[in-house]
């Protein structure tokens, strides 16, 4: 038998080697991408931290397609599968549903997620895994140390700061000015802090251009504090007054820490100034026709409550004159009860859930109008889509530099013909 040497069996198994390496076709760019993204005011974590026990971070995990679809993303704790997620888990402020948590095909996502600090005092790695269709993996980790040796005896509190220049009593100012809040957040013994939210009147404040915290745009309220405040903090909370004027308004701070417990501050009144224009008009009872129905009634001159066509006159007004007017039905026939505004009007519907306490009956002046205008969304199309105009309805309109206030008080929807109509109050 003919033996081969040591150097000859060594060249064979470089060969093998060599062949191999240029078989495999293996691209590990295909893989998906995921990294925790830092919006640049500390509110997300990006890297290891040193955390109470029990707390909350936040991260904000980006996750990118390269090749393939994105299947799932899951999250682990020392190498264990975190298995107790609806408590310890939420993700873009819903209590975790899976984990792994299905991405059922998408070629990307952004998620705000919470993750709860293990409860013993201890260091721990956290890692998240992102796995496409092809079976492509990315991860990212980081390190959560509980072991500091501080305590919190509390009691859990939030209170004003004076000797700042903001406010830390009843105040009377202009509709729309910016103040200014110090806020002291002093942690409890039960767990860190989570969570300020500003309150006018009880009701959270749902208009986030007017809010700022430390000078940044509130994103959310409640909106969730940055990790470095989550042991306590002194920040200054920025507020635009209300825009109604000659009216009260309570302002109150809610915290609340990461067990859920709940503390708020005592209230300060800011009345605003009545600096306005007198209403000069006041409409009741003026009807608006669908458009397919009586002609000379699709439109409405709002100046004196007069009825005229869309494209005909009527005995009282042109249709010139009109600055609203029905859209009359759809191709089955059937009314839309959908209004527009006409004749270079732009109109914008005051939405129920408006922080805005404007009614008809408590608009005493004409700014009142506009500033109820400026301040919601603007819609300068056809208006009352899908379920169309339901009693209570209000909108604001603008023509010439005139602020119109509109209200419907009753609609005769009548079956069988076009006679129908909306019954409307108007002050401008």
């Amino acid at each position: 038998m003919k033996r081969i040497s040591l150097f000859g069996n060594l060249f064979i198994a470089l060969m093998a080697i060599f062949i191999y390496s240029s078989c495999d076709t293996t691209d590990n760019t295909s893989a998906p991408v995921l990294e925790l993204k830092d919006d640049g005011t500390g509110t997300y974590l990006t890297t290891d931290a040193d955390v109470a026990a029990g707390s909350w971070v936040n991260i904000n995990l980006v996750g990118t397609a390269i090749e393939n679809p994105l299947t799932s993303v899951k999250f682990y704790e020392d190498g264990n599968t975190i298995t107790d997620y609806a408590n310890r888990l939420t993700y873009d402020g819903q209590a975790a549903w899976a984990n792994p948590a299905s991405l059922n095909g998408a070629t990307d996502f952004d998620w705000v997620v919470g993750i709860q600090a293990h409860s013993d005092l201890s260091e721990k790695t956290y890692m998240i895994e992102l796995t496409d269709e092809a079976g492509g993996v990315d991860q990212v980790s980081f390190r959560l140390n509980t072991d500091q040796g501080v305590t919190y005896p509390g009691p859990l509190s939030i209170d004003y700061v004076s000797g700042t220049g903001c406010f830390v009593a009843d105040a009377t100012l202009d509709t729309g000015t910016p103040i200014c809040f110090t806020l002291e957040g002093v942690r409890g013994s039960d767990a860190a802090l989570y969570t300020l939210t500003v309150l006018q009147d009880g009701v959270a404040i749902d208009n986030m251009d007017r809010l700022t915290y430390n000078g940044l745009a509130f994103g959310s309220n409640p909106t969730l504090l940055p990790v470095d405040s989550e042991n306590g903090f002194i920040d200054t909370i920025g507020v635009v007054v209300h825009f109604t004027e000659g009216v009260t308004r309570a302002y109150t701070f809610q915290l609340e820490d990461a067990a859920g417990n709940i503390v708020e501050t005592s209230a300060i009144n800011i009345t605003t100034n009545t600096n306005g224009t007198a209403i000069s008009n006041t409409l009741t009872a003026k009807l608006l026709y669908n458009q397919a129905g009586p002609a000379g009634k699709g439109a409405l001159d709002l100046d004196f409550g007069y009825g005229t066509g869309v494209t005909s006159s009527s005995t009282d007004a042109d249709p010139i004159d009109a600055e609203i007017r029905d859209m009359g039905n759809d191709n089955n026939g059937n009314w839309l009860r959908q209004v527009a505004p006409m004749n270079d009007a732009t109109m914008r519907r005051v939405p129920p859930s408006s922080e805005l306490p404007i009614t008809f009956d408590n608009v005493v002046f004409k700014e009142e109008i506009q500033e109820a205008y400026d301040h919601v969304s603007a819609t300068e199309v056809t208006l009352g889509a899908p379920a169309g105009v339901v009693v209570g309805d209000q909108f604001v309109l603008q023509r010439g530099g005139v602020y119109y206030l509109i209200e419907c008080t009753n609609i005769n929807d009548v079956a069988g013909n076009a006679d129908d109509y909306y019954e409307l109050k108007i002050k401008y």
